[in-house]
């Protein structure tokens, strides 16, 4: 009978560890919330957009977030305020709203450079999720499926992180995906999904072009881009073709095998 008791009893106290762990992990110190700010004037968000690289809408168009530097300034577009600004220890580098359903407060996907990944309450700034980091790399890619389920995150050395969402929670899970490993890629420069969540575009900085099949977690294609002028490529179509710059005039429509099937000449040359 005292086992039992000492049984339960310990339990308990790692159950309370376990909370008391991520209550302190969703309340980090590396994050600090500063006062909202009602704004003088409407804000002019094209000027905003161009001025700073690291800009986002959600899908409703009600909230524009930016970066700038270590901070992130969240704007309630309806009235012109500034309802969340969110101070990082590290430069941030990505920025992305999550897709919610109706109703639910929106969420924003906050990516740091020394690869800290958080997912961020838009109506009251709380952190709900803080992902895992990596030491002695750098977060160098990133994209989001669709879905806003799946994280992929791409670092300095070549490795690639996929991150799920837990059902019904806001924890997303990295998943221990073996058969990446023998990518034997070099540092992750750019990271896509396909519009069906199928697939995952990854280039690196030894120009290998490859496509990730997500379902059957295998290497689908592998080919060659000129990152001289293409600095990320995009799936297109329910074919999921893929389009991409060969130069500073023309871009191209690719197939799975990285043979191109259309050519389109730009009106004005890519930067």
């Amino acid at each position: 009978m005292c086992l039992k008791k000492v049984t339960i009893l310990f339990t308990l106290l790692c159950l309370s560890l376990f909370s008391s762990y991520g209550y302190s992990q969703a309340n980090s110190p590396v994050i600090s919330e500063l006062p909202s700010q009602e704004l003088n004037e409407k804000p002019n968000y094209q000027e905003l957009e161009e001025k700073y690289e690291l800009s986002t809408w959600n899908s409703e168009n009600s909230l524009f977030a930016y970066a700038q530097n270590h901070t992130v300034i969240i704007i309630d577009t309806k009235k012109s305020k500034i309802s969340n600004r969110i101070q990082l220890d590290a430069a941030i580098s990505y920025l992305h709203f999550q897709n919610v359903s109706k109703g639910e407060p929106s969420k924003l996907f906050v990516l740091s450079k020394s690869g800290d990944v958080f997912l961020v309450n838009c109506k009251n700034g709380k952190i709900l999720w803080i992902g895992e980091s990596f030491p002695n790399t750098l977060l160098t890619a990133a994209a989001f499926n669709s879905t806003g389920e799946t994280i992929a995150t791409g670092y300095s050395d070549g490795k690639i992180i996929l991150f799920n969402q837990q059902k019904d929670s806001n924890f997303f899970v990295p998943l221990e995906i073996s058969t990446m490993e023998a990518l034997n890629t070099t540092e992750i420069s750019f990271l896509n999904f396909s519009p069906d969540n199928k697939y995952l575009l990854i280039g690196d900085s030894s120009q290998n072009l490859i496509i990730w099949d997500l379902i059957h977690q295998t290497e689908a294609s592998r080919f060659y881009y000129n990152k001289e002028y293409c600095k990320s490529a995009f799936f297109t179509g329910e074919e999921n073709n893929i389009f991409m710059l060969i130069d500073t005039l023309t871009a191209g429509i690719f197939d799975f095998d990285g043979n191109l099937r259309q050519k389109i000449q730009l009106k004005s040359s890519v930067k």
